[in-house]
């Protein structure tokens, strides 16, 4: 598999545009999330770029924009492709990935398990992302700014908890279930880490599945076909440090 290079100079480009421009009076916190901003957008386009003939057909124009502005998922042939049926219930599950005969891949995470992010979210969803998303902004504008005064430091963890909580966890969680209800694949982004059943079940499939299906796609996929999963499983490693 291979891929242009020119669809992968706004990952370069856009963080070191943004790293160039940025005032250096600016406070860390800012530099943060504005280049954090710029890598995401940056890698939102080869995401795009690598599927955008084989699914130009299915989906129209908003569809396209709407995967580049109102979802953070890099999942691009899932998100543009035809809704399949999403009248489908938690109970009626595939187990394929629990059958017998799993490969080293599969068992790290890395297998391709999409039939749960078809499935509409049901009332105790919705529910759970909006107190995740309430308990989030609690935390941030409510007890940090409480804790500040008697340690800043403390209160410093206490608001970046509630962030990552009412955002990560929650609002993107609430993005999912409203495209979902829409019948689009959008799967949640961080899809319930606290029942991982192992540190690769964590990282390969529970924990930032934006990552995981950008480093599937463009890293996972080729180095195994080249070097085996061992090697790729190294290569997704060493790309996430970067």
């Amino acid at each position: 598999m291979t891929f242009p290079l020119l669809p992968w100079l706004p990952v370069i480009a856009l963080p070191l545009g943004a790293l160039l421009l940025m005032p250096a009076s600016i406070p860390a916190w800012e530099a943060m999330w504005l280049l954090a901003i710029h890598v995401f957008a940056g890698v939102k386009w080869p995401s795009w770029a690598s599927v955008r003939k084989s699914v130009s057909r299915a989906a129209d124009w908003r569809r396209h924009l709407a995967y580049f502005l109102a979802w953070p998922g890099l999942d691009a042939e899932a998100f543009l492709s035809p809704a399949r049926d999403t009248s489908l219930t938690r109970k009626r599950r595939t187990a394929s990935i629990s059958s017998g005969g799993l490969s080293f891949a599969c068992a790290s995470g890395w297998c391709e398990d999409r039939d749960s992010a078809n499935l509409r979210p049901d009332p105790r969803e919705w529910t759970l992302a909006i107190l995740k998303t309430a308990a989030g902004a609690i935390l941030f504008w409510g007890v940090a700014r409480l804790a500040y005064p008697l340690h800043p430091l403390a209160a410093a963890w206490v608001g970046m908890t509630g962030v990552g909580l009412m955002l990560h966890f929650g609002v993107l969680h609430l993005l999912s279930c409203v495209w979902r209800t829409r019948g689009v694949n959008a799967r949640r982004l961080m899809n319930n880490p606290l029942a991982a059943t192992s540190v690769s079940d964590y990282w390969g499939k529970r924990w930032n599945t934006a990552f995981r299906d950008l480093a599937h796609r463009f890293i996972f996929r080729p180095v195994s076909k080249r070097l085996g999963t061992t090697a790729a499983l190294w290569s997704v490693f060493l790309f996430s440090g970067l």
